[in-house]
């Protein structure tokens, strides 16, 4: 009986952390605030889209009983099947790079990368630090290397990717998905 109490207070939890990409937002590189349920572009211009919760998120539902939203943090891996174009993806990867050199982010606020229908993103659910690695480190918590195992296990296919992401800790996630997905 107590697991399943920890269980569904921690998948609301993390369903509280969940946003989805406001439609018409323009191609760049976003902080998603959880306070705030606002986004902000970084490095543009100050405007803050400020949206509800997403059109097709149903809080009533169990974490798992959507197609478009796995159960956040349990397991440790979850992939959509959503298929995400190889040049949207390669182009977002370029505007999020910049943005994940060794900084810190604040816990509710997701850095997340848009381009065209494509999105790659890091939950922050504590204080962390963005940090893109090489992905022949293999080493936990690097973006790239943490979107390689994405990939490997979600069945990506260079050059098309599959929407998935990796919850790595209590304090961080990263992932890759079609804009119309729900992250975090």
């Amino acid at each position: 009986m107590l697991s399943k109490i920890v269980l569904i207070l921690a998948a609301a939890t993390s369903l509280s952390q969940a946003f989805q990409v406001p439609a018409g937002a323009q191609d760049g590189a976003y902080i998603y605030d959880t306070a705030t349920n606002s986004h902000s572009l970084i490095g543009g211009n100050s405007t803050t889209v400020d949206v509800g919760p997403p059109s097709n998120f149903d809080a009533t539902k169990r974490a798992g009983g959507s197609a478009r939203l796995s159960e956040r943090g349990f397991p440790w891996w979850s992939c959509s099947g959503t298929v995400v174009g190889g040049l949207d993806w390669a182009s977002a990867m370029q505007i999020f790079k910049p943005n994940c050199d060794d900084t810190q982010y604040e816990g509710g606020q997701h850095l997340y990368a848009k381009y065209g229908e494509a999105m790659i993103f890091q939950c922050n659910y504590d204080a962390s630090t963005c940090d893109l690695g090489d992905p022949s480190a293999q080493i936990s918590g690097q973006v790239l290397w943490e979107l390689s195992l994405v990939d490997s296990t979600c069945g990506s296919v260079a050059p098309t990717k599959k929407a998935g992401w990796r919850h790595i800790s209590s304090s961080l996630s990263i992932g890759q998905a079609s804009v119309i997905d729900i992250a975090c």
